[in-house]
């Protein structure tokens, strides 16, 4: 015992307090009665570090909780995905040992765990079980050197009161705790291997708990490491149901508390403070009686405005009135103004950079690898929303602080980068570091001063360059003979880059030599503001971009300003002097676009152009080819716009022969992937395309056709042959499809922009209903994507009565019918009257297509055609086909019940949703639970098999301990799948007579379902959209 006296002005205080605290202190503090309390149920989660030295295994134990719980049952169990780490070939994991006890039993097992015991002993004597795998960790037991940390009160971690901003928080996101622990006196060896601190093991075993805790015990939770705590939230129930409800409003504040059946009151204490720029300006105070078992509620009338608000509630304790007990204590803060950054995406794709293949090839790389290849152009715009009641002292105030910030350096911005011989992976970090320059600075322009400069440095600015920024290179010649060389490079770069540069000025030039030297060394990269030569930041470089960290590591040292100034000086007195620069390339004064016609001879009629090709020699066919382009170019688009003209065979065959020898000498954008993927397009087969949602609309607003690489030669005999021989066109677009098969992910030749700018000539024509394709070369095609546009083509003459319906659909092959009109009539949305060729083709389905009993294939072609859900087919679809074919016992009704069970657990099963529920999602499952009612039992009893998986499934996660508190977004998200589960078996339950004995499961499952709506709080059952649609209502329970 020992006693401490302070004397603080004329006031003596006597405060007794004890050093050593026993762990019968936690299992009487009254604070942890909802953990510790008589008939209730406990989790205990314990994280170990299993490893195997000298033939012996070892246990550390990283990590402990004991937190309230539902139910117990007395089994000790492992989680199964244990993290396996690799040290020196010896195995050493990290494992979740963990137990449901009730409160007798936890105080067994914590006390017997703080003496010593391991937890075969333990089990023995509490007569606990352990599974299979959990067995091998039995002799685990804490350390020897242990303590008691007495019972605090610890703030949430969004907390936002100023004097809680330091010291430990709760364990819980989003609720404060009450905390207690046994503490470990020799955690300092806890990740030591071979009695040294392991680095790595630090590492994968602190991801591991922050993975299943949301602790960071390398940070604000250091303090845990080691320690086995025990905790409850006092505004939680044992469910992790929110006890508190706050109603934040601009003129009053209203709380409403639901107690749990162990806690008595003598009252609540509750205090509202109002701040203003934080400065407390107003403060409410009351107590309210408390009732065990009843809700108090209180509303608070408030006088002021203000931009925070924090909130405490105590209880005060019967027995002992002058000791109260915290509830609740949140400061939260309004939000005054917002500054609101957009940014448009107008160009977005990936680079081929040999260069940067020469890095790291690890598996575990390539996808940083690719990352750093993609490109993404955007527009830039930022909106500041201020709020109407800011005090003006505020803004003076925070003007005064941006002002003053302005004047202090800020941290340097430079990195160093290893050799590539030492580090694989440092030019992936080379162009990472770039990125983030060039997002950082979007609205800047770059002058980069290297006198190696080549073009590896130009392709890989040129990727990163946000629109409307500038590029300007200053470099050397390297010599009169290498100079007119290194024009054409850049020249040739640019051109190939030429998208990328799109609003942005690419400009090099060649500092004047000095003796025959280069007049510049070192390697400058400065930042101005855009088209001004006010400077930003500045970057000194170690050696040149081209060779970067190649022969020597890259070190990039930010320029301090006070030497900036100096550096800036030096260059611009250089670049000053007579002669000192000379333009080798501006693309401000450069026109590189193929589309721009000369200025040549032009043709006057079509009569012309066939003349010019008699005359064509196969000697020079491709430069009189390329000179034909030029001239229409320069002519009447009418010429060739007349559908009327045709060119002789030969004339055609000319034509062909120039695009194959263009093909064979021209790579196209070797160091840019089209945005439209001819690969991806052309290897989807038919069915996808039919059931996506892809428009041929898409296609003509694509830029793939506009590659630099296409000159007026290519794109006139395309459109030279397209209008001569529709035929041969779609013959040709087949055989370029084909040879866009056989090339790799990383080829994108002439064939590539050939076929897009087929498709886009094909797309414009269907937009424009002028289609004059071969309708039986794309009908056939084993193309998918052509087929899909022969689709097209079809619906499009159908629709614009072009011919008689019927007739339209004999050119189809027989096994192809069903296919098209299932197609065009669920993918047609009739408003009023319908059609009279929607009339026709739905009596020609059911009279002539379907006129036998629909097979189970034929159904799912009937409604697996269409680009939308079942849930978003147009009822017409229902009344005028799938009901006369039920009726007349042509269609099976399990036939049509599979597609939507499929169709349904599609939606279940898909991890990429949130499961929000719309119309399209519960129209499938009220057509679902009508068609399940009257399909056979063996249907029916598949599908409660699903659904009873799916629910499990759900409710293990709900139910999981904190879930909610830890995970709230899978949480949430589980809520909405399980109740669209119970919204769904409720529809299946009215539509059968729940009467009869055999359905008794559904009723059984349903019953099951609803109880675990105790786990969602009333505010969070707002927002559980398929509560809604399905009108289930918690407040029931």
């Amino acid at each position: 015992m020992m006693f401490v006296i302070v004397k603080i002005l004329r006031a003596q205080f006597t405060f007794n307090y004890k050093l050593i605290m026993n762990i019968e202190n936690i299992f009487k503090d009254k604070r942890l009665a909802p953990v510790l309390s008589e008939n209730n149920a406990c989790y205990l989660s314990l994280w170990l570090i299993s490893s195997i030295k000298h033939g012996s295994k070892m246990y550390r134990h990283i990590y402990g909780r004991v937190i309230p719980y539902s139910f117990s049952d007395d089994k000790w169990r492992v989680e199964e995905n244990v993290k396996v780490l690799n040290q020196d070939s010896q195995p050493i994991r990290v494992v979740n040992l963990h137990i449901k006890l009730n409160t007798t039993k936890i105080k067994a097992v914590l006390e017997y765990l703080y003496k010593g015991y391991d937890l075969e002993k333990i089990s023995t004597i509490l007569e606990l079980t352990f599974d299979k795998k959990c067995k091998l960790f039995s002799t685990f037991k804490l350390d020897k050197m242990l303590g008691i940390k007495p019972t605090a009160w610890l703030p949430s971690r969004m907390c936002l009161s100023v004097n809680e901003t330091i010291g430990l928080k709760s364990p819980l996101p989003n609720s404060s705790a009450y905390s207690a622990s046994i503490y470990s006196l020799d955690k300092d060896t806890i990740f030591d291997n071979e009695e040294i601190l392991d680095k790595q093991l630090v590492l994968d075993a602190s991801n591991c708990i922050e993975k299943n805790t949301k602790l960071n015990l390398l940070g604000l939770d250091s303090d845990r490491l080691g320690n086995l705590e025990i905790f409850h939230s006092p505004e939680l129930n044992v469910n992790s149901v929110k006890k508190l409800q706050l109603f934040y409003k601009n003129e009053k504040v209203s709380f409403k508390y639901i107690p749990e059946r162990y806690e008595n009151w003598a009252a609540l204490n509750v205090t509202v403070k109002l701040f203003l720029d934080n400065i407390e300006i107003e403060k409410h105070q009351i107590q309210t009686p408390f009732k065990q078992n009843e809700a108090c509620s209180h509303t608070f009338f408030l006088s002021q405005y203000y931009d925070g608000i924090q909130v405490n509630i105590s209880g005060q304790l019967k027995q002992e009135s002058s000791l109260v007990t915290t509830i609740f204590s949140q400061r939260q803060n309004f939000i005054n103004s917002i500054n609101v950054g957009m940014n448009i995406i107008e160009l977005s794709g990936k680079l081929k950079l040999d260069w940067l293949d020469k890095g790291s090839q690890q598996k575990k790389d390539l996808a940083r690898l690719n990352n750093t290849k993609s490109f993404s152009k955007y527009q830039s715009s930022d909106i500041h929303v201020k709020g109407p009641n800011i005090p003006k002292w505020e803004l003076a105030d925070n003007n005064f602080k941006i002002k003053i910030s302005s004047l202090f350096m800020k941290k340097s911005e430079g990195d160093f980068f290893e050799k590539l011989a030492d580090n694989g992976r440092s030019r992936i970090e080379v162009v990472e570091w770039f990125q983030k320059l060039f997002k950082k600075y979007s609205s800047h322009d770059f002058h980069v001063f290297d006198p190696f400069w080549e073009t590896n440095g130009t392709t890989l600015f040129a990727k990163d360059l946000n629109k409307g920024s500038n590029l300007f290179i200053y470099t050397d010649s390297g010599g009169e003979d290498k100079k007119q060389e290194k024009i054409e490079n850049f020249k040739k770069c640019y051109e190939s880059m030429a998208p990328l540069f799109l609003g942005s000025r690419f400009k090099v030039s060649f500092v004047s030599r000095k003796g025959g030297n280069p007049a510049i060394h070192d390697r400058y990269f400065l930042i101005t503001e855009k088209d001004s030569s006010t400077l930003v930041k500045g970057f000194h470089l170690s050696n040149s971009i081209q060779k970067a960290n190649e022969n020597h590591p890259l070190l990039i040292t930010l320029i301090e300003e006070s030497t900036l100034e100096k550096v800036t000086l030096y260059l611009s007195g250089l670049l000053s002097k007579k002669s000192a620069l000379e333009t080798a390339f501006d693309s401000k004064s450069e026109v590189i676009n193929p589309h721009t016609p000369s200025s040549i001879v032009e043709f006057n009629s079509i009569l012309e152009v066939k003349m010019f090709l008699n005359l064509c020699s196969h000697d020079s066919l491709e430069e009189d080819i390329e000179l034909l382009g030029n001239r229409l170019a320069n002519s009447n688009g009418s010429i060739i716009s007349n559908d009327s003209f045709a060119l002789s065979d030969e004339n055609i065959e000319l034509l062909l022969q120039y695009l194959s020898i263009r093909k064979m000498g021209c790579i196209a954008d070797s160091n840019i992937t089209d945005i439209l993927s001819m690969n991806s397009f052309i290897n989807k087969d038919f069915k996808s395309w039919i059931q996506s949602s892809y428009q041929f609309e898409h296609l003509i607003r694509s830029s793939c056709f506009k590659s630099s690489v296409m000159n007026w030669g290519d794109f006139f005999a395309v459109q030279l042959i397209l209008k001569s021989s529709p035929e041969r066109f779609t013959s040709l677009l087949q055989e370029w499809a084909k040879e866009i098969q056989l090339q790799t992910d990383e080829q994108y030749t002439l064939t590539s922009v050939l076929f897009a700018y087929g498709l886009r000539e094909l797309s414009l024509s269907l937009m424009l209903g002028t289609p004059s394709y071969s309708l039986s070369n794309l009908l056939c095609c084993n193309i998918g994507i052509l087929k899909w546009f022969g689709y097209h083509l079809l619906g499009c003459l159908i629709q614009k009565n072009k011919g008689n319906v019927i007739d339209f659909i004999e050119q189809i092959s027989d096994k192809d019918k069903l296919h098209f009109i299932a197609w065009i009539l669920t993918n047609e949305n009739p408003c009023g009257d319908l059609k009279p060729w929607f009339l026709e083709l739905s009596d020609y389905l059911n009279d002539d297509i379907l006129k036998l009993k629909v097979s189970s294939e034929q159904c799912e072609i009937l409604l697996g055609s269409s680009n939308t859900n079942l849930g978003q087919l147009n009822p017409w679809i229902y009344d005028k086909v799938i009901q006369p074919l039920l009726e007349s016992e042509r269609l099976h009704i399990d036939d049509i019940t599979q597609l939507f069970i499929i169709e349904q657990m599609k939606l279940w099963n898909n991890s990429n949703v949130n499961y929000t529920m719309g119309d399209s999602e519960f129209s499938i499952s009220m057509k679902l639970a009508g068609f399940l009612s009257q399909a056979s039992c063996q249907l029916k009893s598949q599908f409660l098999n699903d659904i009873t998986e799916k629910a499990r499934g759900a409710e293990r996660f709900i139910r999981k301990p904190l879930a909610c508190e830890l995970y709230h977004e899978k949480w949430s998200e589980s809520v909405e799948l399980y109740t669209w589960l119970y919204g769904a078996l409720s529809q299946i339950i009215i539509k059968l007579d729940i009467t009869s004995p055999k359905y008794n499961e559904f009723v059984e499952l349903q019953k099951n379902l609803f109880e675990l709506f105790n786990y969602v709080s009333a505010s969070h059952w707002e927002t559980v959209t398929s509560g809604k649609f399905f009108k289930v209502n918690i407040e029931q329970n």
